[in-house]
């Protein structure tokens, strides 16, 4: 019970994240690994700088209104000024997609600023920008690292594509729709799912539920007109 009530949703530390973001993860994807390879900063000595200097977790009211700046031997890391969609889209850079699953409370607080009226829907797709800037470090022999200065959009997410809501979906789950959800607990006792029928549970049970039929129908997920062809581009929508 304690762990489902104080993680992550009050565990979270969004800048902590933005860090790993720009010094970890986007580095050590394969194209800008080849072309920019002191680009990641050093695992262990950004991971103990970023733990000396960061708070185990900030509040959204705080977010943007304190510099984040930590360095380690030969590297920095900071949080620049935010810019605005028309200076992101006049860049002449290489543009890395990079995709995450979140839970809806840390969307609202970060994506939407606290001002969205409920949390996303589930499954939804926002967009979050930011603007890595890479210059070199200082020089150690063959080694190399990076001065990274991290900047964020400002203003909210762009909505990419919508889900249904949870007062569509709730009410019609069953266990079924979490089968696969028991590790670390079993989320269907959790929530309040009734047991399956005895008949199910003996001859089993191929029809789909109601969830199943509204995420596999036709509007069950919708892609916003902004990002239709930019999406059709990739997949088929």
């Amino acid at each position: 019970e304690r762990f489902a009530e104080t993680w992550p949703r009050g565990g979270q530390q969004y800048e902590k994240f933005k860090a790993l973001l720009a010094t970890q993860i986007v580095p050590q994807l394969r194209d800008l690994r080849d072309t920019i390879p002191w680009a990641a900063a050093p695992e262990k000595p950004f991971k103990e700088a970023l733990e000396r200097t960061q708070p185990a977790s900030i509040k959204r009211e705080n977010h943007g209104k304190v510099k984040v700046q930590f360095d380690w031997h030969g590297g920095s890391y900071e949080t620049g000024t935010s810019f605005l969609r028309h200076e992101y889209n006049r860049i002449d850079a290489e543009e890395v997609t990079v995709a995450f699953v979140g839970h809806g409370q840390m969307m609202a607080d970060y994506c939407q600023g606290g001002e969205f009226s409920g949390k996303p829907s589930n499954n939804a797709v926002y967009e979050k920008l930011f603007i890595v800037e890479l210059t070199p470090g200082v020089q150690h022999g063959d080694t190399q690292f990076a001065r990274t200065v991290m900047r964020e959009l400002a203003g909210v997410c762009g909505k990419v594509m919508d889900g249904p809501s949870a007062a569509e979906t709730l009410p019609s789950l069953v266990r079924r729709d979490v089968a696969v959800c028991t590790d670390p607990f079993d989320v269907s006792e959790w929530i309040g799912l009734k047991p399956a029928p005895l008949s199910e549970k003996i001859f089993g049970n191929k029809n789909p539920t109601a969830c199943m039929k509204l995420a596999d129908g036709a509007d069950g997920f919708t892609v916003l007109p902004a990002y239709r062809e930019e999406v059709a581009s990739v997949f088929t929508v």
